[in-house]
């Protein structure tokens, strides 16, 4: 979203699209769908063609917004979150898109100190509470210290 207004607009223009798009689709909608901003989850239960039907109307519904889709039966990415099914229960941990540059303050920047000190943290509570295992937070955690240090 490169302008103030971009996610206001994303928001309005996905609101009106939204509306249109189930007052007019005929078939079985996915169980679950949840958007944020311009970026959605979804989830369906049934033959996977009915859902196939679902997304085939909904990049047709208007050609000028493109949409791309992941279908899987194990885990799926969703904004920062990897989203697992194991054992018939949901897991999440932390998705580093390909495009994280981990561009944080440098330690010699004029910053407060406070501001500088608080970014491990805050970024390690984040993954804390994103990780619904140990491991998975123990792994992002290596990662994040790396990134700083790097830094």
């Amino acid at each position: 979203m490169g302008t103030k207004m971009g996610p206001s607009i994303a928001c309005l223009t996905m609101g009106y699209f939204e509306e249109g798009l189930f007052s007019q689709f005929d078939g079985q909608c996915p169980i679950l769908y949840k958007r944020y901003i311009d970026d959605i989850i979804g989830a369906a239960v049934g033959p996977r063609i009915e859902l196939q039907n679902f997304i085939n109307f909904v990049s047709n519904f208007y050609p000028f917004l493109k949409f791309t889709h992941v279908i899987s039966t194990s885990s799926v990415n969703f904004l920062d979150l990897k989203l697992s099914i194991n054992d018939c229960k949901i897991s999440s941990s932390i998705y580093f898109k390909p495009t994280d540059s981990h561009n944080y303050l440098l330690y010699s920047s004029n910053h407060p100190r406070s501001c500088i000190n608080s970014i491990p943290y805050s970024q390690l509570l984040g993954a804390k509470r994103i990780c619904s295992n140990h491991s998975d937070f123990t792994e992002a955690s290596h990662k994040i210290l790396a990134h700083i240090e790097h830094r």
